[in-house]
């Protein structure tokens, strides 16, 4: 897909795929094997309070006088790369058991310039991600019993960059330098065991209880010195 905008600076491009592949291994087995991809480049416009001077060219018009510096000084613009793959495998090799195995990758990378910000910092935000999900079904003439468990492990990391020195101006003026405002890592790790029962009490009613437990963990690792303030000394990053 292809856009230039009904403005300047709001040109777009985006590309996507979705791929499936079927496998059928043996009576027992079977594979399912799935791709999506999607790239996206999109320039990011300022937002305008006077169409008038839009129309004549003025760059009086922008809400933000340092979005045109920021053009000059940065690429004012949203990029978003996604992409995973999965392949889910099915077992029938019990009677009434469907056991199902879904490893999948998974990447994705967002880079932006937060327009609504002032100061107009860059934000590149990055994942990479393993995942396993495991289910089993149990079906008898009464309903069935879904059992199994979720889990994932994320590396991420998020860089907030002051790229060009700036003093906004407005109600709460401030003087921005060039350099890091956030450079962190974050390891995620989440394990989930959960049961679910449908039990057809009679042919028009179902009784469906279910129990689930989520373990979450994050490891936070601040990349800039220990309690100090970024370039500007306007913002203070957690340690930790």
């Amino acid at each position: 897909m292809h856009s230039d905008g009904w403005r300047d600076h709001t040109k777009t491009d985006r590309a996507e795929a979705n791929i499936r592949y079927d496998h059928t291994i043996n009576d027992d087995n079977d594979v399912k094997i799935l791709f999506n991809f999607s790239k996206t480049e999109a320039q990011q416009a300022d937002s305008f309070n006077d169409y008038d001077k839009v129309t004549s060219g003025s760059t009086d018009a922008s809400d933000d006088p340092n979005y045109f510096t920021a053009l000059q000084k940065t690429d004012v613009s949203r990029k978003f790369d996604y992409a995973k793959i999965s392949a889910e495998f099915n077992n029938y090799s019990f009677d009434d058991l469907e056991i199902t195995l879904t490893p999948y990758v998974r990447y994705n990378r967002n880079r932006y310039v937060a327009t609504w910000e002032s100061n107009l910092p860059s934000n590149d935000n990055e994942l990479y991600t393993l995942g396993l999900l495991h289910r089993n079904t149990y079906e008898q003439s009464w309903g069935k019993i879904v059992f199994g468990f979720d889990s994932e492990y994320t590396k991420s990391s998020l860089k907030y960059n002051q790229d060009f020195d700036l003093t906004t101006t407005g109600w709460n003026p401030a003087t921005f330098t060039a350099g890091a405002l956030y450079d962190y890592d974050v390891t995620y790790l989440a394990l989930a065991p959960y049961v679910h029962v449908d039990y057809m009490i009679t042919k028009e009613l179902k009784l469906s209880p279910g129990l689930r437990f989520d373990y979450n963990r994050y490891d936070y690792k601040n990349n800039l010195a220990q309690n100090s303030q970024d370039s500007s000394g306007t913002l203070l990053p957690p340690s930790r």
